[in-house]
């Protein structure tokens, strides 16, 4: 319905005047989008070490290949290995350790490849019944850089301290083209391990583990 003058009292058009931005506005927009880059930026290149994860360095890390009941590319000694499924940290299938009579049980693979110039991280999820430090874990064993042969005594060990539950370990190695990585349980025992990788870092850290 419209008034007497022809227009409708309950429709009013207002006209918004909008305002031109101000230059000093646009610069400092502008301005704090590059200190929000130049932030994001520093972060990763600081914190996230996570360069490059050498697959093919480690044969079977996920341990989804077995034959005749053993797992590719690994070798047991006195131990039991078997094939976990349904209760593993990554992938359909892990590996299971367990000690033959009153010896420790033991798995490892020879790593061959790397660079003696970098600096690698090697990881590993453990999970086992023991709740005793010292009895369950992992042990790295350098090459020498000019022998090529393996040093008696291990480079780095690593403990299960989980509780029964999956928990990551991981040690730094440099200097050396080879390692051997030995995955240990006390006899009457058991040892889970699953989602082995060796990855390359280039940072601040790997810095700090070269000197």
């Amino acid at each position: 319905m419209s008034d007497l003058h022809g227009k409708d009292p309950w429709h009013k058009t207002e006209r918004v005047k909008l305002r031109p931005e101000k230059p000093v506005t646009r610069i400092a927009g502008g301005i704090l989008v590059l200190i929000i880059i130049f932030t994001v930026v520093w972060a990763v290149s600081k914190y996230h070490l996570i360069k490059h994860t050498h697959a093919g360095l480690i044969k079977n890390g996920g341990f989804e290949q077995w034959f005749y009941n053993k797992p590719v590319g690994w070798l047991a000694q006195r131990s039991i290995v078997f094939e976990v499924r349904g209760i593993c940290h990554k992938g359909k299938r892990c590996l299971g350790i367990m000690g033959i009579g009153n010896n420790q049980g033991e798995v490892s693979q020879l790593i061959s490849g790397i660079d003696a110039r970098k600096t690698y991280i090697i990881s590993a999820a453990l999970r086992s019944n023991i709740q005793i430090d010292s009895l369950a874990g992992f042990m790295l064993h350098q090459c020498d850089q000019k022998t090529s042969v393996l040093t008696d005594s291990p480079h780095c060990i690593k403990y299960y301290k989980g509780k029964g539950l999956w928990e990551e370990y991981q040690c730094y190695i440099t200097g050396t083209t080879c390692v051997k990585i030995t995955f240990f349980v006390a006899c009457g025992h058991v040892l889970l391990v699953d989602n082995v990788n060796i990855t390359e870092i280039r940072t601040a850290e790997a810095e700090k583990h070269q000197r």
